[in-house]
């Protein structure tokens, strides 16, 4: 028989850390913990891994910084990528800058509301009021 001898004893002890990562106390040397950033939007509170992907998703509490400018056209977004789609498949024929689709610097507000600079409040107001301008300016407020 080929299974006719018992199997040799096996120590399960350092082997647990592979299953189970360790507690906070036990921390692995040299080993990085995650840093998370919160959105500083107080009824949100939702995390991220990356600075990055925090800016990114504290855009979407603030108005819309991109709008078409295109007469009878009401498009607003706020990726840039849409921006570039939305004219490729409306406006094939518009060749005009990016940056004359810009209401406001939303970006850098996030970045100051980031860096504790501003307050929530003021980065809503001075969003909504930059907004309220340029898009009044180009006669789409009230689409």
């Amino acid at each position: 028989m080929l299974f006719s001898q018992p199997a040799p004893a096996v120590s399960l002890e350092g082997v647990l850390h592979i299953i189970a990562p360790p507690t906070h106390e036990e921390t692995w040397p040299n080993e990085v913990i995650p840093v998370t950033t919160t959105c500083p939007f107080p009824k949100c509170q939702r995390s991220f891994p990356r600075p990055q992907e925090t800016e990114r998703h504290a855009l979407r509490h603030l108005p819309r910084f991109l709008l078409c400018n295109r007469r009878g056209c009401n498009w607003v977004g706020s990726r840039r990528y849409a921006l570039r789609d939305h004219l490729k498949k409306k406006h094939a024929s518009v060749l005009l800058s990016e940056q004359e689709f810009i209401l406001y610097d939303a970006k850098g507000l996030v970045k100051q509301l980031l860096n504790n600079e501003i307050t929530v409040e003021e980065a809503e107001c001075e969003a909504r009021s930059s907004f309220e301008n340029r898009a009044g300016k180009l006669g789409k407020l009230g689409f």
